[in-house]
């Protein structure tokens, strides 16, 4: 009898487009595995310390010399037998509950006629890092070339039904949902070492149980086309002893290979998904939500909880056709479908529902610079309307990768809380345009914000251009914050910038001469004097900063006020103009306008002299 198994390709650039190349292994008729070690032969230098089933002595092999074998899968208990144990030759000697487990699985290998046995306990030197970390990485290979794979419930006693088997640990467990996945021959055995079934004979519970799809369970070779953030939501819920271990017992459900290093904590979880990313354009990565409160994280979710919410994940067409993305020492940079969904709030649109409807999976991102977002509202993951939105497409955005410690959160609030934001700014009734603006790199266009992140002291500027018909002077906005953080703004005339770029030192002038305090008469007086076409002072009515500047037919107002928007606390600006009308016999129109040859003496007026 022939049973075909199905081995990977070389990694391409998507996961769920993977091609598969197959390759027979075969069975002789009473079901035995031979012409196992021609797998091998690919990997000729990989190790296995293997349990001889009637000696219980540790034998090693190499590549091609690999026997088959019968492979344990467990929880582990008080007791367990070490490598050291076996290579000591104490398997039959020790009475623990370890060694009579080891014992009973060389026992019921030996009956299905496996002259050796794998069991993790004991067949891996955990002394030496590079052999774990060999071990870890090929863990899911040798498990699914086991001949048969025994799984030993401890806490299921034999007389309980088979439905017990909800509340076992070892469906808890992180390592055994790659022991459940990877072998083709899968049995189950209770406390007593009584068989309960094979994965066939309990597939329809064991889906209810873990909400892995019967196919999958039978047809391992079928996971590598489901989508990412739904193989995540296996791992929910499951613990390991070492907080490490939730992400290195995934690297076989997504064919992962990577170093092993024990005390990073989190971040191990961060370098698998960014593995994930560096092989795979599938965005349901994205599709995750957390419990934590908080207001902003990074792109990347921070444990496998979050992606309990992504079991339900669809393979549409679009996900396989997804946007490319790429990590950069910036962030995630991606191309994006967006839609606005409040002040400095947008949808990203994941794709990851039924393709036959008419809606897409969402979440939230705000942003943080020019072409920079980070998640907002990350315990929310919202379905939208693929046409009932007005979705725009971007390119080359950056997407925060981390923002997981309160520091980090903290920091952004601080960022946004400090932004300067404009009411207006390019619906003057004049016809002015936004000739150029500094620093460009910290302009976000679609907010109509300065997006500093915290810079102090900070400086910007926009140069506003009159319309061509008009004979108005362009004019430079400037703004910012000082060392004490204290805001400020003021107009500056463009006198002989050129062409619409902004003079650092007319800038530094500016703010000098500008901070948000109240102006004495005599300091007003002199900014009237020696610049003459701008002015700065505090509306006590309104507790504002405004600023003023005139020409001949031409009146714009500037006001800086706090405002809180979306629970931040923001700089906002608003730039409002006024046509002057000047004739010999015209009078001061509702404009307020100055009489021709009274410009001056209208804007000291105006800033109250």
């Amino acid at each position: 009898m022939q049973v075909v198994f199905s081995q990977r390709a070389p990694k391409t650039s998507r996961v769920s487009t993977r091609a598969l190349v197959l390759q027979s292994f075969n069975f002789d008729l009473n079901g035995e595995l031979t012409g196992i070690s021609s797998h091998f032969k690919s990997y000729p230098s990989i190790t296995m310390w293997l349990i001889n089933t009637r000696t219980l002595e540790l034998e090693e092999f190499v590549g091609a010399d690999i026997p088959a074998y019968a492979i344990l899968s467990h929880t582990w208990e008080t007791g367990e037998v070490t490598f050291h144990d076996a290579k000591a030759k104490l398997l039959g000697k020790q009475t623990s509950q370890g060694a009579r487990k080891v014992a009973k699985a060389c026992e019921v290998a030996a009956e299905h006629g496996l002259a050796y046995a794998w069991v993790d306990t004991c067949c891996i030197d955990k002394s030496s890092s590079a052999e774990l970390t060999e071990a870890i990485n090929s863990m899911f290979q040798w498990y699914r070339l086991s001949q048969i794979c025994l799984v030993y419930l401890s806490d299921l006693k034999a007389v309980e039904l088979d439905h017990a088997m909800y509340t076992s640990r070892w469906f808890k467990r992180g390592w055994t949902l790659q022991e459940l996945i990877a072998p083709s021959r899968l049995m189950f055995y209770d406390q007593d070492w009584k068989k309960r079934g094979t994965k066939e004979d309990l597939a329809s519970l064991l889906s209810k149980i873990t909400r892995i799809d019967i196919g999958i369970l039978l047809d391992p070779s079928r996971m590598y086309t489901v989508p990412v953030g739904k193989r995540m939501s296996w791992a929910a819920d499951r613990q390991t002893t070492r907080l490490e271990d939730r992400a290195y017992s995934l690297l076989g459900i997504f064919d992962i290979n990577m170093p092993l290093i024990y005390g990073e904590g989190p971040k191990a979880f961060t370098r698998l998904q960014e593995e994930i990313i560096r092989r795979s354009n599938d965005v349901s990565i994205f599709c995750w939500r957390t419990q934590e409160n908080t207001r902003w994280r990074g792109i990347l979710a921070s444990s496998p909880d979050d992606f309990r919410c992504a079991a339900d994940t669809e393979d549409d067409v679009a996900l396989k056709n997804g946007p490319e993305y790429t990590l950069t020492n910036k962030g995630l940079r991606i191309e994006l479908d967006l839609a606005s969904a409040g002040p400095n709030l947008y949808l990203m649109a994941l794709y990851c529902t039924d393709y036959f409807k008419d809606e897409w999976e969402c979440i939230y991102l705000t942003a943080i610079g020019k072409d920079s977002y980070a998640r907002a509202r990350p315990q929310e993951l919202v379905c939208k309307a693929r046409k009932g939105l007005s979705w725009v497409r971007k390119q080359s955005q950056y997407l925060t990768e981390e923002m997981d410690s309160e520091m980090s959160s903290i920091t952004l609030r601080h960022a946004l809380d400090r932004s300067f934001t404009f009411d207006g700014l390019l619906h003057t009734r004049l016809g002015y345009q936004l000739g150029g603006t500094h620093p460009e790199r910290l302009w976000h266009h679609d907010h109509a914000a300065f997006l500093h992140v915290g810079y102090k002291p900070f400086v910007g500027c926009h140069v506003l251009k009159p319309n061509p018909r008009r004979f108005a002077s362009a004019v430079i906005l400037a703004f910012g914050v000082t060392n004490e953080g204290r805001s400020w703004l003021c107009f500056v005339e463009r006198h002989t910038i050129c062409p619409w770029s902004p003079s650092q030192r007319v800038l530094n002038r500016a703010e000098c001469l500008n901070t948000p305090v109240k102006w004495s008469r005599e300091v007003r007086s002199s900014i009237v004097g020696s610049i003459g076409q701008y002015g700065i002072f505090r509306d006590q009515k309104e507790d504002m900063l405004a600023a003023t500047w005139a020409t001949d037919s031409t009146f714009l107002t500037a006001t800086l006020a706090e405002e809180v928007r979306d629970g931040c606390t923001t700089y906002v600006i608003k730039l409002r103009d006024k046509i002057i009308v000047s004739s010999e016999d015209s009078q001061e129109q509702n404009t307020g306008g100055p009489k021709d040859g009274d410009r001056k003496s209208w804007l000291m007026r105006a800033i109250g002299l």
